[in-house]
């Protein structure tokens, strides 16, 4: 027997419906954000790829530069190397 002041005040309509599932704002939300997330951040990777890319490139030039001095310094070398 339920006491007296203990019922719940969803009165003769019931208790009302709220899902515990995302609306359709939510996720599209939800979607905008990720995908503004994942441009940002291809953005930035293609630009640190970019920056490692032409470091390497500055670096292996460079190697090549000293190697042509070593060379041109040690003859013998660059012909054993060479065989």
């Amino acid at each position: 027997m339920a006491q007296f002041g203990s019922a719940l005040d969803w009165g003769s309509r019931g208790r009302g419906f709220k899902s515990r599932q995302p609306d359709q704002k939510e996720i599209k939300a939800d979607i905008m954000g990720l995908r503004h997330d994942i441009f940002l951040e291809s953005g930035t990777r293609e630009h640190a790829d970019g920056a490692v890319f032409n470091r390497q490139s500055d670096n292996y030039k460079d190697l090549d530069r000293r190697l042509r001095l070593v060379e041109v310094k040690f003859p013998d070398l660059a012909q054993s190397a060479a065989a």
